[in-house]
């Protein structure tokens, strides 16, 4: 579920089911997903969400590929870690866990953006939690365990509890979270730490959970005999209620002002905090008081899953526009060591390819190779029929102008992405021009062994496999991230919406039309144009229906081509301030959809059930376009003086 569905689609219908029904329905359908053989794929398709490497962070000796996790909470008995793991968290935590099953329900507060949760937190216990946690395999980040003392007598029996509880994740476990609601001397408080920090190894780490309302001092108390024996502080960015506490929006000041406390009192404390984090302004906040680890859980049901994709985006922009005497220019290397120059001439010959098709398609269409193929001269194919030069001249501008987006977009993206550093840009073109070349053996479907087709094609291979070879540009800086919920940024989901929408039409389209060219080669308007049946024409001469499937099935790969290179740009590669590829969209967008639809009635091919799914294409493309311009394209100030006060 990324933003731009989360967002538009199904956070208003989760948000009108109860509570308990749309966790376990988000949560199930994730679970599901992540554990099946080609789930995690799926996912890092959808959102491109690996960590960059310029967000590795050491605390304390340990490593993390992310200083954004994920808090407990939100995937409280290990429904769908595999998934989340895969959203660009550096570390995950599970939880709260109680030693018994906890019973009662969570209540959401949409108006406050806060979640509500009895004590002890709802969840199916400590045994089945782990059995859970290990459906889902190895998962590439940390997990941590919060674990929810209920027994809290005296050190001994909290220690015993917590012995059985470990018991259980002693395989599965990095590190442990201890939430504890007890109010001891501070003689029972060592005790309890010294016997846990006996009872682990060194191989985990242990956090004591300080809740946000807790009183300064008595925080302040707890943390310097935390860090004596060798605890880190996990400030649970949570209100503290009679029978429960309350997560989310309204808890963000008192944590905040808990971790600015905690960082002045102790300068090597590792402090992992949450609370209320639903924007990335809201996690630089947290950064910039002194958290080395940030916690997300209410932020991702509020503000979508994108979220930890969006905090990481900001904190490697804030990293590099505070790096001092770093540069990230381009090395002095050879163009034709250079990934992006490759692929740029393999677009450009595209696009150059392209408009030559076009050349020919609305002057003599056939050409001479066509001619010997089928053994008849250019006006003998009007003897066939007389509308059949007008009709292959209609499939032919449609392919020409395909081809021309095509090269449009991996010039775009060669250009202003791969040449800086943009892996997702370099990955999009090479999936896109290797389905492509794959389509050219659709010849075997409809006989026509295309010699010229062959000679471009083994061509342009070559230049993809070297862009594939060589080097990829070293990453530049970014235009500014976000960094809060904008109506700009709500309305530009939309635009993504249908940009994904619209490629995904393509892809569907294409294969449609590949599949129609190498069996029946025309649809009934087709025929209805041309006035006559496939059988007529075939019966004229066999080989002029290969002719024409040879257009219509490279044609149908050229739209899965294109299809693919505008999804996967659509979605990885849409961000606030990305100019570039606003306009390479839109520049190739238009150079497909003109010649399709303006061919059509310069023919008389004017059919409008035929022209209809072109005409909605056009329609979403163009709203896509629209809702996304000032999201990609409009400066604006006050976001620029956002970000130059952050970064002095």
């Amino acid at each position: 579920m990324p933003d731009w569905s989360y967002q538009t689609v199904f956070k208003p219908i989760l948000f009108r089911m109860p509570v308990a029904t749309a966790r376990k329905l988000s949560l199930g359908v994730m679970g599901m997903l992540g554990r099946s053989p080609i789930g995690p794929f799926v996912i890092d398709f959808m959102g491109h969400m690996k960590p960059d490497v310029r967000l590795r962070e050491s605390v304390n000796g340990i490593e993390y590929t992310s200083p954004t996790g994920l808090g407990a909470n939100i995937d409280i008995d290990a429904a769908a870690t595999s998934a989340l793991a895969r959203f660009g968290f550096g570390f995950i935590e599970i939880g709260p866990v109680t030693l018994e099953p906890g019973a009662g329900s969570i209540k959401r507060d949409d108006a406050s953006e806060s979640i509500t949760l009895p004590f002890p937190t709802p969840n199916p216990g400590a045994s089945e939690v782990a059995r859970r946690l290990r459906r889902h395999g190895k998962v590439r980040v940390r997990i941590a365990v919060q674990l929810q003392v209920t027994a809290v007598d005296s050190a001994e029996s909290a220690t015993s509890q917590i012995t059985e509880m470990t018991r259980e994740f002693d395989d599965l476990a990095d590190e442990f979270s201890i939430d504890i609601h007890a109010k001891w001397p501070d003689s029972t408080w060592v005790d309890f730490l010294a016997r846990v920090r006996a009872m682990l190894s060194e191989r985990f780490r242990l956090w004591l959970v300080l809740s946000a309302s807790l009183d300064p001092a008595e925080a302040t108390r707890r943390a310097e005999l935390a860090q004596s024996h060798g605890f880190g502080v996990w400030i649970d960015g949570a209100i503290s209620e009679t029978n429960g506490s309350q997560l989310g929006r309204p808890a963000k000041p008192l944590a905040l002002a808990l971790v600015q406390v905690l960082r002045e009192r102790f300068g090597e404390l590792a402090i992992c905090a949450s609370g209320g984090i639903h924007e990335p302004a809201d996690a630089l906040e947290f950064r910039r008081a002194g958290a080395n680890l940030i916690v997300i859980d209410t932020g991702l049901v509020f503000s979508g899953p994108g979220l930890p994709k969006r905090v990481n985006a900001a904190i490697v922009h804030l990293k590099e526009n505070t790096s001092r005497g770093e540069s990230s220019k381009m090395e002095d290397i050879r163009l034709g060591a250079q990934s992006w120059f490759w692929l740029a001439l393999m677009g450009l010959s595209m696009l150059i390819g392209g408009l030559m098709a076009f050349a020919i398609a609305v002057t003599r269409v056939v050409l001479p190779y066509d001619e010997h193929f089928v053994g008849y001269s250019r006006e003998a194919f009007s003897n066939i029929n007389s509308r059949l030069i007008a009709f292959m001249a209609h499939d032919r501008v449609t392919l020409a102008g395909t081809m021309v987006t095509i090269g449009v977009m991996y010039c775009g993206l060669a250009f202003f992405g791969v040449r800086k550093g943009v892996h997702w840009a370099s990955v999009s073109i090479q999936t896109s021009a290797f389905i492509g070349f794959l389509s050219f053996f659709l010849f075997l479907g409809f006989g026509y062994f295309d010699p010229f087709h062959a000679f471009v094609s083994a061509i342009l291979f070559q230049f993809l496999v070297l862009g594939f070879h060589c080097r990829l540009g070293p990453p530049l800086p970014l235009p500014a991230p976000e960094l809060h919920n904008t109506a700009r940024w709500r309305r530009a989901l939309w635009g993504q919406l249908l940009f994904v929408a619209q490629a995904a039409a393509f892809i569907v389209a294409g294969s449609v039309i590949s599949y129609v060219g190498i069996t029946s080669v025309f649809v009934p308007e087709d025929l209805h144009f041309m006035e006559t049946t496939a059988r007529d024409i075939g019966a004229s001469n066999p080989r002029v229906l290969s002719l024409i499937a040879h257009d219509r099935a490279s044609f149908g790969g050229m739209l899965i081509s294109s299809g693919i290179v505008f999804l996967t740009s659509a979605l990885w590669g849409f961000r606030r301030g990305a100019r570039w590829f606003w306009w390479t969209t839109l520049i190739a967008g238009l150079a497909g959809y003109c010649p399709a639809i303006g061919v059509h009635f310069a023919v008389g091919y004017e059919n409008l059930w035929h022209l209809a799914p072109a005409f909605i294409g056009l329609a979403m493309f163009l709203t896509g376009s629209a809702l996304a311009y000032d999201f990609c394209c409009r400066e604006d100030p006050e976001l620029a003086m956002e970000w130059t006060q952050r970064t002095d």
